[in-house]
């Protein structure tokens, strides 16, 4: 749970141009 979570997390910190 807690690990899709963060994958969910990163991968729309990443998908996002937060740089």
């Amino acid at each position: 749970m807690m690990k899709s979570i963060i994958i969910l997390i990163v991968l729309l910190v990443i998908s996002s141009p937060a740089y």
